[in-house]
């Protein structure tokens, strides 16, 4: 499903971005309470595990601050619903949101080793191309909302590298 070309060229506003994203999660199935994480450690877990059970809607702009690193621990699925919710409480709250937008831009760049090419594969593969759309939607307002120049240089080339899809060559 592809947005028209209104919603994807004007500056769109927080609710209707959060309506897209809450429209492309409400579609999924919270990811499996026995098949959250990886674990590597304690810390991993416990950061991971602060997400388990839970549905987008009860996801807050404080829990994800607080376990920022927990997209890298989580198993493909879970990294795909939960990639869209730490999206949406960005929109929620802008403000609190640096800690844990350099992890999700950094894993939307395709500037990576060999190695991780499977890991970042066997999780892009999921999202569909609706989920892929918003995905769009909300770097553009990302990049407008956004006055450092470091960090719109992350966020265009994340946009590019949403855009290209390598993920599917790979």
């Amino acid at each position: 499903m592809a947005f028209s070309a209104p919603i994807m060229q004007r500056n769109i506003t927080e609710q209707e971005l959060l309506s897209l994203i809450d429209s492309a999660c409400s579609e999924l199935a919270v990811p499996d309470r026995e098949n959250l994480c990886e674990t590597y450690g304690e810390d991993e877990y416990r950061e991971a595990n602060a997400f388990r059970g839970k549905s987008y809607k009860e996801i807050t702009p404080d829990l994800t601050k607080q376990n920022w690193e927990a997209l890298y621990w989580f198993y493909p699925y879970a990294f795909y619903y939960y990639f869209l919710v730490w999206a949406r409480c960005s929109v929620l709250r802008l403000e609190d949101a640096n800690i844990y937008l350099g992890s999700m831009l950094n894993l939307l760049q395709s500037a990576y080793s060999t190695k991780s090419l499977a890991w970042l594969k066997e999780r892009f593969s999921l999202f569909r191309s609706k989920d892929i759309e918003v995905m769009k939607v909300w770097l553009r307002w990302l990049d407008q909302k956004s006055s450092d120049s470091f960090q719109k240089k992350e966020i265009k080339s994340a946009l590019q590298f949403v855009e290209e899809k390598p993920w599917t060559t790979w």
